[in-house]
């Protein structure tokens, strides 16, 4: 039996040639869309780093840790203000202007 956080796995016995031995191996608790998953291009916007019983979020530029509805480590846009139109351009869509400017 294995301590919390960890599970038995079977590997190649370095005693009994042939044999298989059990060992307790830690679970791999980051998930498939841990610390934000991507961005819109593709990219993605942290590393997750397993933890034992949790893991921990390091976020690439542009983005911060905070956590989400579950309550759990991820990586989000930091805001870099409000989008004003400029007097000589327009934004396209129009309808991204009053909104938050952000790395996604």
């Amino acid at each position: 039996k294995c301590d919390s956080g960890y599970m038995v796995t079977l590997h190649n016995s370095t005693l009994m040639a042939g044999q298989l031995m059990k060992r307790c191996t830690n679970i791999n608790d980051c998930p498939a869309d841990a610390c934000g998953g991507t961005n819109a291009k593709g990219l993605a916007r942290g590393l997750c780093d397993d933890q034992i019983n949790t893991y921990e979020c390091s976020c690439g530029a542009g983005y911060e840790v905070a956590k989400n509805a579950a309550g759990n480590q991820t990586c989000s846009p930091i805001s870099c203000g409000t989008l004003v139109a400029p007097g000589n351009a327009t934004y396209t869509p129009a309808a991204l202007v009053g909104g938050a400017g952000n790395y996604d």
